[in-house]
């Protein structure tokens, strides 16, 4: 984490620097998603953000972040347990900011015990959390499996008169203790909650300390949700990457929240768009529209160039099929079957080029005269209308030699191939020999 620590040292001293504090800040850990190999990646069960770097926060009621410091491991020694470690330091760093002010801090069952309490409470810092059963140091409430047994609502304290620490049992959904050095049972609250038996929303009674930490514990949930409305999706390879990352959105989340508090009413899309138009108009540069900054080498004129649309090139016209040549070249017995689409006249208008062996075109064939075409030799010259100045010359081989025939029959019986039985065909000056599926010579 040395990359990203001094960082880390820099915001966390501008959030306390702008924060409009408040006497009650909730600590929980918060994680930051990452799903690449590190040896400070962490997995937690049950979160939404399952895999990532463990961040440990100090947040106000409403999301604002004071203090982040990123979980790298044990890689400092201490006495005290992990939770209590990290609630000390967290408030040390915060207490030497606001030296006056009475902190009350909130943590879940990860921090709280007696030990914690007792050492807040000397450094002027009340602290009210969610315990574990094993870690009320023997404290006489009622048993778990007792209070889950009693009508919802039900609830156990006991009062240590020398600490002035109060310890309560409530029974929920489930079983909850609860210990502070602030709050204690009375005032009794009323909760809704849902009753299964009596199929509708029934009132629970409610203990003061379970009410206060239901209402200023979730500050760093709040954090999380407003990052991950419009967290930034940029991904990267590098490792820090979703940390540095992160830092923008809480430095956003900060400012959103401060922007509310001097009475701007904005959203968080909002405010963030602004801050996007203020960067662009201040760092941005003038150019109105894409394209390439540098001027374009060429040596064609730019009246050219830049006239309308008549340098572009366009589409050539299709060239007609000189049908009256074909006839007679095929024969007078083909003539009805000259029947073609425009696709197939423009392929077969555009067959490659074949010139003999001096580099010559072949002479053209005489028209209406039976040529022998088991020559491989044989040539079939193809000519446009008075437009066409194209002119495709096809070199007929022993298995595509019919290949312009079979582009002109297309009914039944006409489709050539050089694969099939031969029978006589009948159209006799076209000298073909054809079959159901084809024609040889």
């Amino acid at each position: 984490m040395a990359k990203v620590r001094p960082l880390f040292d820099l915001l966390n001293k501008k959030f306390l620097q702008y924060a409009v504090i408040e006497k009650n800040i909730s600590i929980e850990e918060s994680m930051i998603p990452y799903y690449g190999r590190h040896g400070c990646k962490q997995h937690i069960r049950g979160k939404p953000i399952r895999f990532g770097f463990k961040t440990w926060i100090a947040a106000l009621p409403l999301g604002y972040c004071l203090y982040a410091d990123p979980y790298q491991g044990r890689y400092e020694t201490f006495s005290t347990g992990l939770g209590q470690y990290v609630v000390q330091k967290l408030m040390t760093e915060i207490q030497n900011v606001y030296k006056e002010t009475r902190f009350s801090v909130f943590c879940d069952n990860f921090f709280t015990g007696l030990p914690l309490i007792t050492a807040m409470k000397e450094k002027n810092i009340l602290v009210t959390g969610t315990v574990r059963s094993n870690r009320t140091d023997k404290c006489p409430l009622k048993d778990e499996k007792l209070c889950k047994k009693e009508q919802r609502g039900y609830h156990d304290s006991r009062l240590d008169l020398n600490s002035g620490i109060c310890a309560v049992r409530w029974n929920d959904n489930s079983v909850v203790t609860l210990l502070s050095s602030e709050y204690g049972v009375e005032p009794i609250h009323t909760a809704r909650r849902y009753s299964a038996a009596q199929k509708q929303r029934v009132n629970v009674t409610q203990p003061n300390i379970v009410h206060q930490y239901n209402h200023f514990m979730g500050g760093v949930a709040r954090l999380d949700a407003n990052i991950g409305t419009y967290r930034i999706a940029i991904r990267g390879k590098k490792w820090y990457i979703p940390l540095l990352f992160w830092l923008i959105d809480v430095a956003v989340n900060n400012a959103t929240l401060l922007a509310r508090n001097f009475s701007k009413d904005i959203d968080t899309l909002e405010f963030r768009r602004s801050i996007v138009r203020t960067l662009l108009q201040k760092y941005g540069n003038d150019k109105q529209h894409p394209g390439p900054s540098k001027r374009v080498s060429t040596n064609v004129p730019t009246s050219v160039r830049k006239h309308n649309a008549e340098h572009m090139i366009g589409r050539a016209p299709k060239q007609p099929l000189n049908y009256e040549l074909l006839q007679n070249v095929l024969g007078d017995g083909c003539q009805s079957d000259l029947d073609i689409s425009d696709k197939e006249t423009e392929s077969a208008v555009n067959v490659p080029r074949l010139l003999d062996d001096e580099g010559d075109i072949p002479p053209e064939i005489s028209p209406g005269v039976s040529h022998n075409l088991s020559n491989t030799d044989t040539m079939i010259k193809i000519l446009g209308t008075e437009c066409a100045t194209a002119v495709a010359v096809v070199s007929i081989a022993h298995r595509d030699r019919l290949w312009l025939s079979r582009q002109l029959h297309r009914k039944e019986n006409k489709v050539l191939s050089p694969y099939s039985d031969t029978t006589a065909c009948k159209h006799a000056p076209c000298k073909y020999v054809g079959t159901n599926n084809g024609v040889n010579s």
